[in-house]
Order: C-alpha cells, then structure tokens, then sequence
C-alpha cells in the first residue's frame, strides 16, 4: 500500500477512536474488592470475576491516567492506592504468593504509583530496593532470590527495570542508574541473536533517559542504539502481515511457570516511533498501527491474540502506547519514502505519448488512435502529477499533525 497524507491522517483519527475503545475497555472491566476496582489478566471475562493482579491493575491504572482520566478519579486513585499498600504489608496476598520477588511484578508495580506524575522524587522504599539488587556486574536478574541476588543480569528484566524507574530522580542521578545502561549498552553491542521484543523493549529504555545520562556514556550508547536499529529494521523488513496478531512467549523459571506474552509488532513499532521513525521503518509502522487499530475498533472488548485469543490487559497497555506514539508525531515524520523510479516513469510515459500525439496532429492524421493518443496524454499528465502530489520522494517535516 503506497500511504498518502490524508490516508495517514485518517489513520490517526482512527487512532484516537482506538484509544477510546481500550480506555472503556479498562472502565467497563475489573472487579471491585473492598470498594476498590481492580484488573486481572484479561478484560473480555465478567464483572464476577473475582481474578486480579499486579498486571492488570497496573494496566489500568497507566492507561486510565494517560487517556486524561484524572489521576485522582475513583478507579485511578484507589487502585494505585491500593498496590503501594500491599506492597509494603508483610501480609499482603502478593507477598504470599511470591509476586513482590519477582521483577516483572514490582516493575509493572513502579509504574502505577502516582500515576500522572512526570517525576517522583525524595526516598522511594520500592526504588531502593532495585536498587539494592543491582547486580555488581549492572543490569538486574529476573527475580530476587532469598539468598540475595539472582546470579546473573538478563537483557530484558535490566530494560523493563529502567523503563519502571525512569520517572524516579534519585535513581536517575544514582551511580547504580549508570552501571545499568552501561550494562545494557555493552550487552547489546557485544551479543547478537536476541528476539525483537527484547531489543524493542532495550531500545524504549535507552530512549527513555536523560541526555546528560548518554552524554556521560558516550560512544557506548550510539553504538548501543545504532545496533537495535539495525537488527530491528532487518527483522521488520521480513515480518509479514499475518503474524502481526501472534504473541511471543517470555519464560523465566524453571518449571515455566513464571512467564509473559509480548506483542512483538507492537513493541517494534513503538520502539520505531520513538527513534523519529526511520525512513526504512515507517511503512512497517503504518502497516502494524492500522492493523491494530482496525482490531482493537473491531470488537467491543478490544484486540484478542492469536495465540490465546482473549482481551489481555498488558496487551492493551502497550497497544495504547503505540497508537498514543503514533498520534503525536507529524505526518510527515510518517510519511514513507517512496521510489522516485514510479514518478520517472509516468513523466517519460507521457513525454512519449505526447512526441507520439504531436507528431500526428503535424501530418492532420485525426482517426481514433490520435483521438486515444491525447487522451492518454492528458491522463498520464494529470496521473504523474498526482504522484508527485501525493508520494513525494522523501517524507516533508513541514506538515501539521
């Protein structure tokens, strides 16, 4: 599909639609416990599911909070709430069952305390203990063991880690912030092979930092970065269109039964938008973008997975993300470059057709093939320069959004 402005255009007010759809989504799903709604793993099950989580909660909290739904209305503010107090109880149900060890929870956890706020500052007993279990080496493991540290980093738990404390000042001015992208860095640039998702997720927490941060890490972070943009484009530019509905599998225990499903188109493109979208990637971008906004708008519970084929609450967490991403770049920013050779073309199909008509109106041969000659001329005229009207050869920065 060659994606024009206005095509484009529609597509973000589509978008917007999307985003709507997913808000109710959260609005109309949950479970209320003790006069606090909370959200389980999915969003297509009932009212009398009595199923919630940190996943879920968080979930909702985060997309609720970034739709313009007030952080202190009932569902934002009791949820949130409700998360920082378990956290902090010897008692709490999470704590029995394991999740206040594990990363991936107290990371979803991080980003679902006060929610709306662009910057927590002043001690933080949650951001001090990631903090605590910084590995010697930087980055994090999966999961605190009750011996102390797990014995070694993981590119996704360190990536997901960061994306969870970027809005925690202390951490960011931490000596441990700064081993943890050094780390990061060092890993992608020296080990190839991980799945896009991992990369995807890598590369929103590198963007996520303040320069002065990259400024101190120097080289390491352009090469760092420079690596996911290529692996990513490469692996983009083989993904077909019908794999955007599957999900991938993240296992990290032992008898696997800790895990998470990853969108993988979805933290591609979102990845992509937040690099300024690459000239290469934006097709791709436009493709992923309009697939799930076309499933999200197509079911009142929003996108179901091929792969399990229900509502999943982090799923439209960060499907939220992308389409919000998507919105609040310029057209033109999404514009794809298109091949000149198309334009090119079309001007010398109808110089020809045009020396051809000419030359049969010097010598008054007026039968029906001259007649049909001009005639094609006009069109091929007015066709090459709808062309150049509608897929310029670049992507202009001048255009509204």
């Amino acid at each position: 599909m060659l994606w024009t402005k206005r095509q484009i255009a529609q597509l973000k007010r589509r978008a917007a639609e999307a985003e709507r759809r997913i808000r109710e989504v959260f609005e109309s799903g949950g479970t209320v416990v003790n006069g606090v709604h909370l959200w389980g793993q999915f969003l297509d099950g009932t009212n009398t599911d009595r199923q919630y989580g940190i996943y879920g909660t968080s979930a909702a909290v985060q997309v609720l909070a970034e739709a313009a739904q007030s952080p202190n209305h009932d569902f934002v503010a009791g949820a949130s709430r409700f998360l920082e107090t378990e956290y902090g109880s010897p008692d709490s149900g999470f704590q029995k069952k394991g999740d206040l060890h594990d990363l991936f929870k107290l990371s979803y956890l991080a980003e679902a305390i006060r929610p709306g706020a662009a910057e927590i500052g002043g001690e933080n007993t949650l951001m001090s203990e990631f903090m605590i279990h910084v590995l010697p080496e930087g980055g994090w493991g999966r999961h605190w063991i009750p011996e102390g540290r797990e014995p070694s980093a993981h590119l996704l738990s360190t990536a997901v880690a960061l994306l969870a404390l970027k809005r925690y000042r202390e951490f960011r001015n931490s000596r441990e912030c700064e081993r943890a992208l050094q780390w990061l860095c060092k890993r992608i640039i020296g080990d190839g092979g991980y799945p896009p998702f991992e990369l995807a997720m890598a590369t929103l927490a590198l963007v996520d930092y303040t320069p002065e941060v990259r400024l101190a890490m120097g080289s390491e972070y352009t090469e760092a970065m420079e690596a996911c943009r290529r692996s990513l484009l490469a692996w983009a530019a083989k993904r077909s269109k019908g794999l955007f509905p599957t999900l991938e599998a993240y296992y990290y225990s032992a008898d696997h039964t800790r895990y998470l499903f990853f969108l993988p188109d979805c933290l591609v493109a979102l990845a992509f938008l937040r690099l300024d979208c690459p000239e290469r990637a934006r097709q791709y971008v436009l493709n992923v973008t309009q697939f799930y906004v076309t499933e999200v708008l197509k079911s009142k519970t929003g996108f179901s997975s091929a792969t399990i084929r229900r509502a999943s609450s982090v799923d439209h967490l960060w499907l939220f993300r992308l389409l919000r991403a998507f919105r609040n770049k310029s057209i033109g920013t999404l514009l794809p470059r298109h091949s000149p050779w198309i334009q090119r073309g079309l001007w010398v199909l109808g110089i020809v057709v045009f020396t051809r008509g000419a030359f049969m109106l010097e010598n008054y041969r007026w039968g029906p093939w001259s007649l049909g000659t001009l005639l094609v001329t006009i069109v091929a005229s007015v066709i090459a320069n709808l062309i150049t009207a509608l897929f310029p050869v670049g992507g202009t920065t001048h255009d509204t959004r």
